[in-house]
């Protein structure tokens, strides 16, 4: 038998027992916030010995972010950040307006609508600032991926006339990213606004989505007099 072949029952074991385990930690996140999350906790949602589970996240951080991740990439799906770099990996055509439209809407959606996420994800973005914590590792990875996936979604907006074009799509991508979490920071302190509006009036602001549009839809009109 090759090797890569014996080598695939280990790894597929390995990956599954990590699984289980970040599902572990966001029914926890979930039952009882992150503040309360425990490595006894988790092991005992995930059925295993504790010294087992601490073989594959080592730390307290590191079942929370396990915990994020497990939210951004199976409950809300593993398309929300892929969906963003399809295009460009794939080479593929650019998404229509409706459809860039509709990814930032899902994603912000789902962000706002989980309040156990939405504070354990501002609790580690606080974390994240700590060079060669776990939090700092993982949101590294993400805000690089979310400037990019974001980008690319404004830019084709930008083609379409729906999007200012006297900036870069990834210089717009990386300030409504700000602004994102920005929001999210303060609906954590003082949860007094509508979150996914707010949220989706600085998607618009920023790239002038709205003005765009309205400047289009009255050339449209006075084309057809």
């Amino acid at each position: 038998m090759p090797t890569a072949q014996r080598s695939r029952g280990p790894y597929a074991k390995t990956a599954a027992k990590r699984e289980t385990i970040a599902h572990a930690a966001y029914d926890v996140v979930q039952e009882v916030g992150h503040e309360r999350l425990t490595t006894a906790a988790v092991a005992q949602k995930a059925d295993m010995a504790e010294r087992t589970m601490l073989y594959h996240f080592p730390s307290r951080d590191h079942l929370l972010v396990a915990a994020l991740e497990y939210f951004d990439q199976v409950v809300q799906g593993q398309g929300a950040l892929v969906d963003f770099r399809e295009g460009e990996s794939a080479g593929e055509r650019a998404p229509t307006a409706q459809e860039a439209e509709a990814v930032i809407a899902r994603l912000v959606r789902g962000a706002a609508g989980d309040d156990a996420r939405l504070r354990l994800y501002c609790y580690l973005a606080g974390q994240a600032q700590i060079p060669g914590s776990a939090a700092h590792e993982h949101f590294t990875a993400h805000y690089a991926q979310a400037i990019t996936g974001i980008g690319i979604l404004i830019g084709s907006l930008q083609q379409q006339g729906l999007a200012r074009a006297d900036r870069s799509a990834r210089a717009m991508a990386r300030r409504f990213l700000a602004a994102w979490d920005g929001l999210q920071q303060l609906w954590v302190v003082a949860p007094d606004f509508d979150l996914e509006a707010e949220t989706l009036h600085a998607f618009a602001d920023i790239t002038g989505r709205d003005l765009l549009r309205t400047r289009k839809a009255v050339a449209e009109v006075i084309r057809s007099i």
